[in-house]
């Protein structure tokens, strides 16, 4: 009987792992996303998008925001949150980060939608925010 058990749970912990290790790699991808965008790399950052779901004119305009110069020249990187919601969508795995702050201030975060096709990641939603502290 022992034996049945837990060759029944296996599968739920192996589907556990692989989600794990997707939200990881979908935090590195958002990392590499966020660098190339400070660099002021478009192009490149623009590679990383998916064009059905993000326009190039919206991505432009994110990236050349006044509001946004400071965070930018002074980027470091993020400090994502816990978790994620990782869910399946016609066939394709999308993931929405829980927010990311950026390290070094105390007011931006970073919100991100990414969807896992065969050939990687792609950016599907993309927002930078001021938080809101109420103290």
């Amino acid at each position: 009987m022992r034996r049945l058990i837990a060759i029944s749970i296996i599968p739920f912990l192996l589907s556990g792992c692989s989600a794990a290790f997707d939200l990881n790699a979908s935090r590195n991808f958002a990392d590499n996303f966020m660098q190339k965008l400070a660099r002021a790399d478009l192009n490149g950052a623009w590679e990383m998008c998916d064009e059905s779901a993000l326009n190039r004119d919206t991505l432009d305009r994110i990236a050349n925001n006044p509001d946004f110069a400071e965070l930018f020249r002074n980027y470091k990187g993020l400090e994502h949150g816990e978790g994620g919601q990782l869910t399946e969508r016609d066939g394709f795995d999308d993931v929405r980060l829980a927010p990311a702050k950026v390290k070094g201030t105390d007011d931006w975060i970073v919100h991100f939608g990414l969807r896992k096709y065969p050939e990687g990641w792609k950016v599907i939603a993309f927002q930078i925010d001021r938080s809101t502290k109420t103290e």
